[in-house]
């Protein structure tokens, strides 16, 4: 069998060492052809039933190449005695694949042929013997192997993939493990199309809140609200957000109104559970250094004070429940600070 990786080169294929490389007949050229391409996934371990991807081959009996001497040369027909009907592409064991898949060779009265007197050619279906089988084992030769039935990379088979073709499917990648999830925008972004009256994006509403591999920009929706994961507030929170504003005319040692009242009880009731996102605060003039309090309920969430008439803070993670009364209490110390005015940013809390 010295000279099978000789006649590969030639493009020939290989039955015997009794027969020089222009004896034997044409095999598939060794460049990759689209057409040869296997396209659907093998299982790591062979199935137990034939399905549309794996074969199992039972008990096939061989075919003698009788150009060969010595009934050396067994082919894999799909009809006994028929060499025209040579069958290929049986699936060997790899790095991935089970040691399973490999092909099992026994005699007519159903002795197993050691390994090492014979090679088998996955591709071509050919078994070759180094020397006579005979008188040794009994003629003819059964094969047990698994061969490969799935799509290949031919044209009505690509029309096929990608009329079927699902982004589910896309999501489970070649190892039906979810590495099909990632789209690289390095050309520029996705554009979605919308036409014909329909809504270019659907997420489907969930009820529950998400706790799984958790990551920053990641987007559900429930009750009607979009959320997005905030990893810097370890939370999910409204990507639509609103703006809570207070205002005093004079502000010393008062609670700050909304919607021009302003009393020890004013303030803003929480709708739902959020989050206070962050804060500014301005005024027209007066003392340029005011202190004031976010108080939410009694409690005191954040201390901050003017700095020349102006205080900004995006970034606060203050959380709050529905029915909780947010309030600003502007200090009663030094001068009094006019037109002031604090905007509230917060974000509905998943």
């Amino acid at each position: 069998m010295d000279n099978k990786l000789f006649k590969a080169s030639q493009n020939r294929e290989y039955t015997s060492d009794l027969k020089q490389w222009f004896e034997e007949n044409l095999s598939s050229a060794e460049s990759v052809r689209l057409e040869n391409v296997w396209i659907d996934v093998i299982p790591a371990l062979p199935p137990n039933i034939t399905t549309n991807v794996v074969s199992i081959i039972s008990d096939l009996v061989l075919t003698e190449d009788q150009t060969v001497a010595g009934q050396q040369t067994w082919v894999a027909c799909s009809q006994t005695g028929m060499l025209n009907t040579h069958l290929g592409d049986f699936i060997a064991p790899d790095t991935r694949l089970s040691q399973k898949y490999a092909v099992k060779i026994f005699d007519s009265a159903g002795t197993a042929v050691v390994m090492k007197e014979w090679l088998f050619d996955y591709h071509t279906g050919i078994l070759t013997f180094s020397s006579s089988p005979l008188p040794k084992y009994q003629a003819p030769f059964h094969l047990f192997a698994y061969q490969y039935v799935g799509r290949k990379g031919t044209i009505q088979d690509l029309i096929t993939t990608a009329a079927t073709s699902t982004l589910g499917a896309s999501y489970e990648g070649p190892n039906l493990d979810g590495n099909g999830r990632f789209i690289y925008t390095d050309n520029g972004p996705v554009v979605l199309h919308a036409s014909k009256g329909y809504a270019p994006l659907q997420i489907d509403p969930i009820t529950y809140i998400p706790t799984i591999g958790l990551a920053d920009g990641q987007i559900c929706l429930n009750g009607g609200i979009v959320y997005v994961y905030d990893n810097s507030r370890s939370s999910w929170v409204s990507m639509q957000r609103q703006i809570i504003t207070f205002g005093s005319k004079r502000a010393d040692g008062v609670y700050m109104s909304l919607g021009d009242f302003s009393s020890n009880l004013s303030g803003w009731p929480a709708l739902r559970n959020g989050i206070i996102t962050g804060v500014t605060c301005q005024a027209s003039g007066g003392y340029p250094s005011k202190g004031m309090s976010l108080i939410v309920n009694s409690t005191t969430e954040l201390n901050f004070s003017l700095s020349n008439l102006l205080y900004i803070n995006p970034s606060l993670s203050i959380p709050f429940n529905e029915g909780d009364v947010i309030k600003i209490l502007v200090g009663s110390a030094f001068d009094t600070t006019y037109g002031l005015l604090v905007n509230l940013e917060i974000g509905w809390k998943l």
